[in-house]
């Protein structure tokens, strides 16, 4: 019976749930915080280490266990700080990489193909447009993805 496996009574059943569901969305509304706040850290962190190719500034890192939302928040901090950005973030998922590629206002080209290439050495799909593009492939490769982004983003920013 589930009241004894919360050690309760049948009665107070309901009010056990509202409190945990309470709880879950205050600590969810936490984390969403949190997680903001970690992206601005990284972001800035992640700024003063930035390789300049032409008028761009590079960054392309592996950000092992962050999630896809979690590495969208990271290149829209860094985006939003610095225009001239080109940003590539692969993370290791749950046995997946994620990709994100993510351009600040400067950039008027198109990332989507560079994120199919990217994402194509990963075994994975993935594509975009403008400033923002994504995929998910496979961990296969992703040293040589990695060396391979950021050859293809400096590649981009010394594109006239």
């Amino acid at each position: 019976d589930i009241s004894d496996s919360l050690t309760c009574s049948i009665w107070d059943i309901d009010k056990i749930v509202e409190k945990t569901r309470t709880e879950n969305k205050e600590n969810s509304s936490k984390l969403r915080k949190i997680s903001k706040e970690l992206a601005a850290f990284k972001a800035a962190e992640e700024l003063e280490s930035a390789e300049m190719a032409g008028e761009f500034a590079i960054i392309v890192k592996d950000y092992e266990g962050l999630n896809p939302g979690e590495l969208k928040s990271v290149a829209s901090e860094m985006t939003a700080k610095m225009e001239n950005l080109l940003f590539c973030g692969i993370s290791d998922f749950n046995g997946k990489a994620a990709v994100v590629l993510a351009a600040g206002e400067k950039f008027q080209g198109d990332l989507g193909p560079v994120c199919r290439e990217i994402v194509g050495l990963l075994d994975g799909k993935g594509g975009g447009r403008g400033n923002f593009a994504q995929g998910m492939g496979e961990l296969n490769n992703l040293d040589k993805a990695l060396i391979e982004a950021k050859e293809l983003l400096k590649n981009t920013g010394t594109q006239k």
